[in-house]
């Protein structure tokens, strides 16, 4: 089975102990952490330091039974400096975390790497993986980049993180990911899309606010998922903007609910095709 994750992106307005509760509700196994803000997006609610607030995560997972799966997030910019990222860690791993995300935005590959793998033996030191996120407005733009600074860092603990949006919109398609090694992939961000990118919106404006359940766009979804390990947690990234007025719990439960169907649907169709080559 498919272990499914929360990304806090599909309920933008919530803070840590609400999307815990939405999670669990909802019916995920786990959900994702906001660490640290993305450049130029909305602040997150304060976590380094907020010992109060840190018990009272822990508290609400233990409650709960829900695990932390990721944690967002970490940019590789021009100017970026380890020792500022250090209490990030710090804190993911002392919450349970598994993975951090890291984020490339540095026009130099060079250096961009060579961060990138300081950051991946950062995160061992914690006990953390590390993954590494391609988006098409970002530096890192598309598959082969990302895969290829994931092989110049050889670090055991790093993967990419494979957004199916990002994926398409970068122009890449799954025969790609299906080429890389199992061992360089961490984990999917799953949610659907319509083929091109709607008139008048921007690709960052799209990611943060205009995705669709898995099974309502026309993302190659089912074939995404071929190309994956089978076994692959899948993170849930789904803000879809008609239902943007609606409580935390309804959209975290919407969420889940699609995700189902569209992993049952998957699974009956690989189930059919197996069946027809006997």
């Amino acid at each position: 089975m498919n272990r499914l994750s929360l990304a806090p992106v599909t309920v933008n307005d919530l803070g840590p102990l609400d999307l815990i509760a939405a999670a669990h509700t909802a019916g995920f196994d786990s959900t994702d952490l906001r660490v640290l803000g993305a450049p130029g997006a909305a602040s997150v609610a304060p976590l380094i330091g907020e010992k109060p607030l840190i018990a009272a995560i822990a508290g609400a997972l233990a409650d709960t039974g829900l695990t932390l799966y990721a944690a967002t997030g970490i940019w590789l910019l021009p100017d970026f400096d380890l020792d500022s990222c250090l209490p990030a860690l710090e804190v993911a791993a002392q919450l349970g975390v598994e993975k951090f995300l890291a984020v490339g935005n540095d026009p130099d590959e060079a250096r961009m790497t060579a961060n990138l793998g300081r950051l991946a033996d950062a995160a061992r030191s914690f006990n953390l993986g590390l993954a590494l996120e391609l988006m098409p407005y970002t530096a890192v733009n598309s598959l082969p980049k990302a895969h290829r600074m994931i092989r110049a860092c050889d670090r055991s603990n790093l993967g990419l993180l494979i957004d199916a949006l990002h994926l398409a919109r970068a122009g890449g398609i799954p025969a790609e990911v299906a080429a890389i090694p199992a061992k360089d992939i961490a984990y999917l961000q799953l949610c659907d899309a319509p083929k091109l990118l709607p008139a008048g919106l921007e690709l960052r404006a799209e990611s943060l606010g205009s995705r669709l359940y898995p099974g309502d766009g026309a993302l190659p979804l089912f074939d995404l998922m071929d190309s994956l390990p089978a076994n692959i947690v899948i993170d849930v990234e789904t803000p879809v903007a008609r239902n943007n007025q609606l409580s935390g719990v309804i959209r975290a439960t919407l969420a889940f609910s699609a995700t189902q169907r569209f992993v049952a649907a998957w699974k009956a169709q690989k189930s059919i095709q197996t069946i027809g080559t006997k």
